[in-house]
């Protein structure tokens, strides 16, 4: 089992991780889909920027650059909406809304990719 753990808050944010990391796989994202579950994160990988269009329901969204530096949030990211490029991002995590406030993560923290 792959845990998304905050090193800085030792914590778990995710441990069903589902990468997305061909052209397809990122452009479909979670659309399509009714909900996700607290625990599951979509890894968006390489990625800078994310959409929710045609989403069903809000996430929370990390962008993480490449020595998995958490530099930016978004909570409770509903559906129709769009972020901005990040130029340092190339990990992104998708979660159910909800989970960064559960977790404490926040933008300066230190995440790892632990199992497998």
């Amino acid at each position: 089992m792959v845990q998304l753990v905050n090193r800085s808050k030792d914590s778990v944010l995710a441990d069903n991780i589902e990468p997305a990391l061909t052209f397809i796989t990122r452009l479909k994202g979670l659309m399509g889909r009714s909900q996700i579950t607290p625990g599951y994160s979509l890894w968006l990988r390489p990625c800078s920027a994310v959409h929710t269009f045609f989403m069903r329901f809000p996430v929370d969204v990390i962008f993480v650059s490449k020595d998995w530096r958490v530099v930016g949030t978004k909570k409770n990211m509903h559906p129709w909406r769009a972020t901005g490029f990040y130029s340092d991002v190339v990990h992104v995590f998708e979660f159910a809304a909800g989970t960064l406030n559960n977790t404490g993560t926040e933008v300066g923290d230190r995440l790892l990719l632990k199992g497998g």
